[in-house]
């Protein structure tokens, strides 16, 4: 079953910022009780934040590229971030699909560093809503995924802090 993810998610800016717009789940700020039961295997990842990864990915396509794994982060029993992850090599076809759709955004890169892979440049690109952030990430926990998040404002601010606090020697870890 093919859903027409992007065009969803990216709808959402114009009017609700809403999660579930993009894989049919709860929208931001609703509780870990809406969450389908059955469809994501969830566990505690610190305190008082709960992480959930879909169980069944098939069919999910975003922008003509399959969807390789969807987590959905609540604090505090609220949702506050859902991440698509897609192969590295879409990255640049999603930037151009959102762009399209919104605009520049905020255009940013950090170097990270990954072993045996060495420094790099991670590319990020970032579109404000009333409601919320769109945060389009080149290497998402992995050097071969690529990040579609959709989060609060407050979950925005956080990730940028605990990026600057984790940087050693001008680069972050993957």
């Amino acid at each position: 079953m093919t859903r027409a993810w992007l065009g969803i998610a990216l709808a959402v800016c114009a009017a609700k910022l809403h999660a579930g717009a993009l894989l049919d789940e709860p929208a931001l700020g609703s509780s870990l009780q809406a969450l389908a039961a059955g469809r994501f295997d969830c566990a505690d990842t610190e305190p008082g934040v709960r992480t959930c990864a879909r169980k069944d990915l098939a069919g999910l396509v975003l922008e003509g590229r399959p969807v390789r794994g969807q987590l959905l982060v609540y604090r505090d029993g609220r949702l506050e971030c859902a991440t698509a992850l897609i192969d590295e090599s879409g990255f640049d076809q999603m930037r151009k699909a959102l762009v399209a759709r919104f605009g520049a955004g905020e255009a940013s890169s950090e170097r990270l560093r990954a072993g045996m892979s060495g420094m790099f440049d991670n590319r990020i690109v970032v579109w404000h809503a009333r409601e919320g952030v769109i945060v389009l990430e080149q290497y998402f926990r992995r050097v071969i995924h690529s990040g579609v998040s959709v989060m609060t404002e407050a979950a925005h601010r956080a990730l940028a802090s605990s990026r600057e606090t984790s940087r050693r020697g001008g680069a972050r870890d993957l």
